[in-house]
C-alpha cells in the first residue's frame, strides 16, 4: 500500500510541474509518444491519408510533421518572442492531431 501511495504522491508532483508549463508539458509528451509510436507501430502508417491545408497526408507523414513541429516548439532556446510563428506551428500541430488522433492505436 505505501509503494502505491508514493506512485501516487510522485504522479501528483509531476502533474503539479507540468501545470506550470502545460502547453509546453503537452508538446513534450506529444514528441515523447509520437516518437515511440512511430518506432513501434505495428499497423501500416501508410494505409491511411487525410487532406490538410490542401495537400495530403499518409499518417506516417502526419506523424513526421507532428514530430518536426513538436521538437521546433520544445528546443531549448524557445522563446515566446516568436509567438506568431509559434502560433502558426501550434495550430499546424493541433489541427494534424484533430485529424489523426483517433487513427493512433493498434
Amino acid at each position: 500500500m505505501a509503494t502505491r501511495k508514493k506512485l501516487s504522491n510522485r504522479r501528483k508532483k509531476q502533474i503539479s510541474r507540468d501545470c506550470w508549463d502545460l502547453d509546453f508539458a503537452f508538446y513534450k509528451w506529444l514528441l515523447e509518444h509520437l516518437n515511440v509510436y512511430l518506432k513501434e507501430a505495428c499497423v501500416d502508417l501508410e494505409f491511411y491519408k487525410e487532406e490538410y491545408n490542401g495537400k495530403v497526408y499518409t499518417q506516417r507523414e502526419a506523424i513526421e510533421r507532428m514530430i518536426e513541429i513538436c521538437k521546433w516548439l520544445t528546443r531549448n532556446d524557445y522563446d515566446y518572442i516568436w509567438a506568431r510563428e509559434s502560433d502558426e506551428r501550434v495550430d499546424e500541430l493541433l489541427d494534424l492531431w484533430k485529424i489523426w488522433h483517433r487513427a493512433m492505436w493498434w
